[in-house]
């Protein structure tokens, strides 16, 4: 059966992730066209890859599958490293253009409902902010620049909570059996935008502190170039980039009944009318 890789946020050099853990939800739905699709959702462990496989090449010749792989040894904690956020993703099935490579577009989780959408011949309901994957999963032409960068959140805003804070954890609402928990008030709070772009990544936060990473050179974030002179002008390219990420992400609902009519693409792009 034909598939593609790419990553949920941005493009992978593979596959083959080790202690990948897919999470499947399973769902089968008709429509007027004749193609059912499927998307599976299950924790697995370091074999959840060639499990996946042998279900790809199963005998569901009429049936899309998404595959979302995310690692079982930990939670999505603290800020926007690549650890968390670079989530490799494997589609298959019908109509579907093989590859051996990864694809080299940036995409996030919510381009998948949109991707769905055009698969199965219906419009991108009101509201929906991700883009149709169909054109690159299906070889077709694209705008390329509309998958040049991603973007992600973090936080639930207010202030950082810090040591000094007469705050606990079982007051945060820790269940003593538990023990920890990475996702609570201190690794939750505050606010953090972020935006991959080829080999760059640029994070920001409510009390404008930046962070510049070169990934190709530094994958493990640890040499923060923000404000570094020699990097001025990649810098302030990747905050615009990262402006325009934040507009383009306000939730445009409700829309308004009767005037101030909504304007979007087919396929939710932007970049072609830029």
């Amino acid at each position: 059966m034909d598939r593609t890789c790419f990553s949920t946020l941005i493009s992978t050099k593979s596959c083959d992730e080790r202690a990948i853990g897919l999470r499947f939800v399973e769902r089968t739905t008709h429509t007027s066209v004749p193609i059912g699709w499927i998307t599976v959702s299950l924790w697995v462990t370091t074999a959840g890859l060639a499990r996946t496989e042998r279900m790809a090449r199963s005998n569901l010749t009429n049936t899309w599958q998404v595959f979302e792989c995310v690692l079982v040894s930990i939670r999505k904690g603290a800020e926007l490293p690549e650890v968390l956020i670079r989530i490799p993703f494997l589609a298959v099935g019908p109509g579907i253009q093989a590859s051996d490579a990864p694809h080299p577009a940036h995409i996030t989780t919510a381009d998948v409902m949109p991707t769905i959408c055009e698969a199965i011949g219906t419009d991108i309901p009101q509201g929906v902010q991700g883009r149709s994957l169909w054109p690159l999963l299906t070889g077709q032409e694209y705008p390329e620049e509309e998958f040049d960068s991603a973007y992600a959140e973090h936080g639930f805003g207010g202030l950082h909570y810090t040591a000094d804070d007469d705050y606990s954890a079982f007051m945060d609402g820790l269940n003593p059996a538990i023990g920890f928990d990475e996702l609570n008030s201190w690794s939750q709070s505050g606010t953090m935008r972020m935006v991959r772009s080829g080999d760059w990544k640029l994070v920001f936060d409510m009390q404008e502190h930046g962070q510049l990473y070169n990934l190709a050179e530094d994958p493990v974030e640890l040499n923060n170039l923000y404000d570094h002179p020699g990097y001025a002008d990649i810098q302030s390219k990747m905050l615009a980039k990262l402006l325009g990420w934040t507009l383009r992400a306000q939730d445009p609902l409700p829309h308004p009944r009767r005037r101030y009519k909504h304007k979007s693409d087919s396929r939710n792009y932007w970049s072609p009318y830029r």
